[in-house]
């Protein structure tokens, strides 16, 4: 028995089952070492980027630890994006790295490379990784592997990285000596508070005298008890639910207490709501720029705000401070707050918050963003359309990816979330390139029933070669957008420089016939140009049980609306855009609707 044989045990004993992998010399002796352990099963890729996509995909779709393993150099390198992407989306990731013999190493020469190779991977990695490594002594691996998965896994989530010399890898360890203890999620924090009562009933005494309340959920509520804990607080309190885009499909689109997601490019009825709330909780919100949008400091403008992390360093960000705030579980925090109301306060909530749920409800309904499109047009599909009509063929079993654009922006906007249904994208970094592989990533979840992959033909082009990974025995859908280049960054080129470069073939960008790429990688391909064609289409590809490809015709100036704009002066400064304000501006009888119907405040 040697260090990779004890490597595949201890993720063994730690619950791995999914190795994502692409082979190398310098992790040769552990790939051998997991194809001979029985209960790990290795994933083979074309590109490291894509195991790591593949990887997010996998645990999003299971709550399982991923593992990537890849060679030395360019091997590592290549993982850098998807690895940073899981640091983003706060994603636990093992990455393993073959090396060079140890005395084959730069270490600390201050050469620039000596082995084969060779890369210094610890310190490209160490500022997006919870802990990171090269293993220099054999005896100490246990130790270190240990301490590297408890970081993983404490507080704030994230990927860890080891580097492991070919020399250490194939370094001799007796059986005897392996730790059986698989107590590994106990993992102190020193910087997690206790909640303490008084944060919890000065909340609730705020929350009987308000008016106007919204609780705002992120994808940090999301535990093994959150789905329960949002079925008790729905059931208790008659007040609006915020979302995000990461945390979107924890409550069916239909259910009431659902309004939708604040942002640049969220729902123009809950940057309102926001705007006029008088008590603002959020749990485990990261509230990033594209969540508050730019003018930061004016986001809940007249709330009393209340936030709760589990990171402090977003609690201290100066892009928003918080009156309260409280670093600390957000699941754990409204298990406390549903403990400690009692049947008096949630009569005097509801009571209280009554009008104001009204208004909301009938604003969501004025500003339901599908009322904005149509699709007359035989030449091309509207994307929010096929959002629409995609939504009533999708179960309570299926993982929705997305990539980035129009892919993006408009399926959040649009789509209709049946109960238990996954939506699921990179939201932070937001790679393009990254929907298939973590599409594909899905399919080794053990609940697996179909995945379906929106994408850009400009995404789509970045991970083509993932194609070849997609199980051909599998229920699996690709919608790829096909707008004939980069049609986020052509309305960008246009709105701010009135000229184009590099968005399509005849600015240097060149796209394939999508036809023979889907007969090249053996899939069913479905070619839709109009809306007649796609209600035709669907029924069609969903009762398929293979892989199909379905190339949708979109128009090269479909608005992704609405939309936080910024706006240029006559000085040429940029005037930053109110949350509140969304593009399409409003005309005079909505603005007119909000203020005199509803009592909403607009700028």
């Amino acid at each position: 028995m040697n260090i990779a044989d004890l490597l595949a045990d201890l993720l063994v004993n730690h619950g791995v089952s999914k190795v994502f992998s692409v082979t190398g010399g310098a992790s040769a002796e552990i790939n051998d070492a997991f194809l001979r352990n029985k209960k790990l099963k290795l994933v083979y890729f074309h590109n490291e980027a894509s195991c790591s996509y593949a990887a997010e995909g996998y645990y999003r779709t299971t709550g399982k630890i991923p593992v990537c393993l890849v060679t030395v150099g360019p091997g590592a390198t290549n993982l850098i994006t998807g690895v940073f992407g899981n640091w983003t989306e706060s994603m636990p990731l093992l990455v393993i790295s073959g090396q060079n013999f140890r005395k084959h190493t730069i270490s600390h020469t201050g050469l620039r490379q000596f082995g084969v190779q060779e890369a210094n991977i610890v310190p490209i990695v160490e500022s997006f990784t919870k802990f990171c490594s090269t293993i220099l002594e054999p005896n100490k691996f246990e130790e270190i592997f240990l301490e590297c998965w408890n970081k993983m896994l404490e507080s704030r989530m994230g990927p860890v990285w080891l580097d492991i010399p070919i020399d250490v890898q194939k370094a001799p360890w007796s059986k005897n000596n392996l730790t059986t203890n698989t107590n590994f999620l106990t993992a102190k924090n020193d910087s997690i508070q206790s909640i303490p009562d008084d944060f919890i009933l000065n909340y609730i005494e705020k929350l009987r005298k308000s008016q106007k309340p919204l609780i705002h959920i992120g994808n940090g509520f999301r535990s093994p008890n959150s789905e329960k804990l949002l079925a008790e607080l729905i059931n208790k309190l008659k007040v609006p639910l915020l979302l995000t885009h990461n945390s979107y499909d924890m409550v069916e689109t239909n259910n009431p207490r659902n309004f939708g997601f604040p942002g640049i490019f969220g729902q123009r009825y809950s940057n309102l709501m926001v705007q006029n709330c008088d008590l603002y909780l959020s749990l485990g919100v990261r509230l990033s720029l594209a969540q508050i949008g730019f003018d930061s400091q004016n986001y809940a403008k007249q709330a009393e705000k209340f936030q709760v992390e589990i990171d402090f360093r977003e609690i201290k960000k100066p892009s928003l401070q918080f009156e309260h705030a409280l670093c600390a579980d957000a699941s754990l925090v409204l298990e406390k707050i549903l403990g400690l109301m009692s049947a008096e306060d949630i009569k005097a909530i509801n009571s209280q918050a009554s009008l104001w749920y009204e208004n909301c409800t009938i604003l969501r309904e004025h500003f339901d963003v599908l009322k904005e499109q149509v699709d007359s047009s035989t030449n091309y599909i509207n994307p929010y359309i096929f959002i629409r009509d995609l939504s009533r063929y999708l179960s309570s079993n299926d993982f929705v990816f997305t990539d980035m654009g129009t892919s993006y922006q408009t399926t959040y906007q649009a789509i209709r979330l049946p109960k238990g249904c996954r939506l699921i994208t990179n939201t932070g970094f937001a790679p393009m390139g990254w929907a298939l592989p973590a599409s594909v990533g899905s399919t080794y979840s053990e609940d697996y029933s179909r995945a379906i992959c929106l994408s850009g033909d400009g995404g789509l082009m970045m991970s083509l070669q993932d194609l070849a990974s997609i199980p051909s025995n599998k229920k699996f859908i690709i919608f790829l957008y096909n707008n004939n280049g980069y049609l986020t960054q052509r309305q960008t080129q246009e709105a701010y420089y009135g000229r184009f470069t590099g968005v399509d073939e005849l600015t240097g960008l060149k796209f394939p016939e999508y036809s023979a790429i889907a007969q090249a990688f053996s899939l069913d391909y479905f070619r839709v140009t109009n809306h007649n064609q796609l209600i035709e289409m669907l029924p069609k590809v969903f009762a398929k049980k293979t892989p199909s490809f379905v190339d949708l015709t979109m128009s090269l100036t479909q608005l992704q609306k609405p939309r936080v704009m910024s706006k240029i002066d006559a000085d040429g400064n940029i005037k930053i855009g109110s949350l509140e304000n969304m593009w399409p501006y409003l005309k005079l009888e909505d603005r007119n609707f909000i203020t005199n119907r509803l009592g909403f405040k607009y700028e």
